[in-house]
């Protein structure tokens, strides 16, 4: 009876313990392979003019005509590769802005090798993120995890396309939080981590164990333009508020505390806090010195998040919008207070700021001074066309009117982006940068041209 006892104790122990090891290990097959599915890989391409002689030109050429005339022909080469994050089933896709910033075209092809062409929907160069989208439904895509809960020394997975290997995953864990690459005018609280990334894996995955998204990967500090050990995400809070300010309002929406963040140690302040940041300039419109926050002040916490230094505060800052309340809690000449403020937008106000939309007549577009209309499906089979909309008037007035452009012809692309109806021609003519537009059309007799127009 001993002895059976003996041997059940001694299976019981050795069963723990292979359990316990077991749990030491984490096998991140299935988090891969989802996310791969939901990581694409992204290809720049840009658009330059060719002349293309015959053998009859170039004989007129040699025999006294000195300016043969040749044909002008649009080509495209491939300029730059990246990669991004499915966020939706029905095809917004988040990527770094540097990727896509020179971009005449995008590419997208998915794990399954299925290739889509994409459409910038906005970016925001402060935080080197940017939204696109492709026609697709049923997606493979990844949810955002809290980055701000995310720990150091846990485990994560970058997934992306590193010098052109399409679907690869690499693991490490988080190295740091909240750094600081170097001083700029842009938003940095990157997420630290020694999982090998390269060039090509920018706007691709930081995935934690759950198999959520915990940061686009966007940097690494080398010496040598490949991996050295450290790899830096935007952390998804951030990019979760940007891509969805970005998708609701056409612009993120910037909340600022209204203060100058300096570091303890670089501080003129007396204080006895080793960590924290201290006050050091409260702009007069911002929402701190509403509230009463001044300088010298020490800020150590806001909600339950420590603010050990300025980059802490950044990254926070830039995951909410004007009109949220936080919590601030600072130490004043050794005494500890707490704030609850409303954070404000740059104009010191609360509200939410939109991007001023052109005033349209029904389908008139007033800058360019023509009607146009979505494409019924017999148009589109008559027009021999997949996409774009249709001109239903030209006025002779309209800077469109000197291109081959009236009644009847089909705008295709505007910018370089195909265009699938009137809403969406609207939002790129208001995203356009410049007032020089480049359009694709197909004109009455079936012809397809590109022109620049001014409007």
């Amino acid at each position: 009876m001993n002895r059976q006892r003996f041997v059940f104790t001694l299976i019981l122990i050795l069963a723990t313990s292979f359990g316990l090891m077991a749990q030491r290990y984490v096998d991140f097959s299935d988090i891969a392979q989802k996310s791969l599915d939901a990581v694409v890989h992204v290809k720049i391409k840009k658009e330059y003019e060719e002349r293309q002689y015959r053998r009859d030109d170039l004989f007129r050429f040699f025999f006294g005509d000195r300016a043969p005339r040749g044909r002008s022909i649009t080509r495209e080469a491939i300029v730059g590769k990246g990669s991004g994050v499915i966020i939706s089933d029905d095809g917004y896709i988040v990527t770094n802005n540097h990727v896509i910033r020179q971009a005449d075209k995008l590419e997208v092809t998915l794990n399954n090798k299925k290739t889509y062409d994409a459409v910038v929907i906005g970016k925001d160069p402060s935080t080197d993120l940017a939204l696109i989208k492709i026609e697709a439904q049923g997606l493979q895509y990844l949810k955002y995890g809290n980055s701000d809960k995310a720990k150091i020394g846990e485990w994560v997975l970058a997934v992306g396309n590193p010098f052109n290997l399409n679907s690869t995953v690499t693991a490490g864990i988080i190295s740091a939080k909240s750094r600081e690459l170097m001083p700029s005018r842009t938003i940095q609280s990157f997420i630290q981590t020694d999982a090998v990334i390269n060039p090509g894996n920018s706007g691709g995955a930081l995935v934690n164990t759950k198999g959520e998204l915990i940061g686009i990967n966007t940097a690494i500090s080398t010496h040598s333009g490949v991996f050295e050990g450290y790899s830096f995400a935007i952390p998804s809070n951030i990019v979760k508020r940007v891509i969805s300010d970005i998708k609701e309002y056409g612009e993120p929406q910037r909340a600022f505390l209204g203060i100058v963040p300096v570091e303890v140690e670089e501080s003129t302040y007396s204080t006895q806090l080793t960590e924290g940041v201290v006050v050091g300039d409260v702009s007069d419109q911002g929402a701190a010195k509403h509230h009463g926050i001044r300088e010298g002040d020490v800020i150590y916490k806001i909600d339950t998040t420590p603010m050990r230094k300025r980059s802490d505060l950044f990254g926070y800052i830039a995951s909410k919008r004007p009109g949220d309340r936080i919590n601030v809690f600072l130490n004043r000449e050794g005494v500890n207070k707490s704030f609850t403020i409303t954070l404000r937008n740059k104009d010191g106000k609360m509200k939410l700021l939109r991007r001023k939309a052109m005033k349209f007549d029904a389908t008139h577009i007033s800058s360019l001074d023509i009607t146009i209309q979505d494409l019924r499906p017999k148009q589109k089979h008559t027009k021999r066309v997949k996409y774009g909309v249709l001109v239903t008037r030209v006025s002779q007035k309209s800077p469109l009117s000197n291109l081959g452009i009236d009644k009847g012809s089909v705008i295709l692309e505007l910018n370089n982006q195909k265009v699938y109806n009137v809403q969406e021609f609207n939002s790129l003519l208001n995203q356009a940068d410049t007032h020089r537009l480049r359009l694709t059309f197909r004109d009455n007799s079936g012809a397809m041209y590109k022109a620049y127009v001014s409007h």
